[in-house]
Formats: structure tokens, sequence, C-alpha cells
């Protein structure tokens, strides 16, 4: 007799045993284990390149107004 194929949903006795944490899971200790309990350090934009984008946007809508013409028929 021939097997029949296995489905998606059906799993290999093997998987049963994957060392899956059990309800008392401590996860706090886990990371502290994983990445050596040192604070995460803040990540951020710093003040100074937000700084040069708004000069940056500033300097880009001051040539469009002037390169393109935006603006120029606006206020007639």
């Amino acid at each position: 007799m021939k097997a029949r194929p296995k489905h998606g949903w059906e799993q290999d006795s093997k998987l049963d045993a994957l060392g899956l944490p059990d309800e008392d899971f401590d996860y706090d200790e886990f990371i502290a284990r994983e990445f050596g309990g040192k604070p995460h350090r803040r990540t951020g934009v710093k003040w100074y390149w937000w700084a040069t984008a708004v000069i940056l946007l500033g300097l880009i809508i001051l040539a469009g107004f002037s390169l393109f013409g935006w603006g120029h028929n606006a206020w007639r």
C-alpha cells in the first residue's frame, strides 16, 4: 500500500520537543542572558541633522520658487 502524503497541519513527533519556554518563562532574565544585561542605548536623530534637514528643505523650496516660477502667478 502506498503511503499517503502528509498535510501541512500534520506534524512529526520529533517536533514535539522543541524546547519552547513554558509559563514560568522570565523574559527579563532571558534578555539579560542573551544580550549581556546592558541597558539599551537610545537611538535617534541628533538635533543638528534636524536643523540640516530644515535648512535643505528651505533651500529646495526657494530654488523651486526662483527656478521653476512656483508661486509666480499664485497672487494674481
